[in-house]
């Protein structure tokens, strides 16, 4: 917990929320770089952080995070699961690469590129894909690491443009 201002200390629901001032919890500790591409934080590493579920905020000292930097959570076997908020627009290369016990995270809506092997070897059972991802470097950003038994696509739209691939389905686990 944390002390809130004239409030007391932060004391969190069921869904990570405070229930003296209703903000969202955030994992403490993970290491943060700015971006070479704008005023915008890029998560690059778990730092101190020991959460197994890990909650990215939206700004860090008052600048939006909209990044989770290539090899940010490499080979971290004690993350299960990721909470990312609607700033996040990236997920970089192997970002979550042999996060083998990751079994949930969310893709926000606004989130517009995938890195190559984001997610190659975890344990996502089900991951939605939203239409406002665009580029995607290979089919193949999920890996051949996943808990899947078998495939299913639905609402699958592929539309190539150069070496962009802009990718809109939904895989679940049946």
């Amino acid at each position: 917990t944390d002390m809130v201002a004239d409030f007391g200390e932060h004391t969190y629901d069921e869904n990570k929320v405070c229930t003296v001032c209703r903000t969202q919890y955030v994992s403490k500790g993970l290491e943060y770089t700015m971006s070479a591409n704008g005023p915008h934080w890029v998560v690059s590493g778990i730092g101190s952080c020991t959460d197994t579920v890990i909650y990215i905020p939206a700004a860090y000292n008052g600048i939006p995070v909209k990044e989770i930097g290539a090899h940010a959570f490499h080979e971290n076997t004690t993350i299960t699961g990721v909470v990312l908020p609607d700033s996040i627009t990236t997920i970089n290369a192997h970002a979550f690469f042999c996060c083998t016990n990751l079994a949930s995270i969310n893709l926000p809506e606004g989130l517009t590129t995938i890195g190559e092997g984001a997610f190659n070897s975890v344990s996502i059972a089900s991951i939605v894909i939203p239409a406002s991802v665009t580029t995607i470097p290979d089919l193949y950003p999920f890996g051949f690491g996943l808990s899947y038994s078998e495939f299913v696509y639905s609402d699958l739209v592929l539309d190539y443009s150069g070496d962009n691939l802009r990718v809109a389905y939904k895989i679940s686990n049946h």
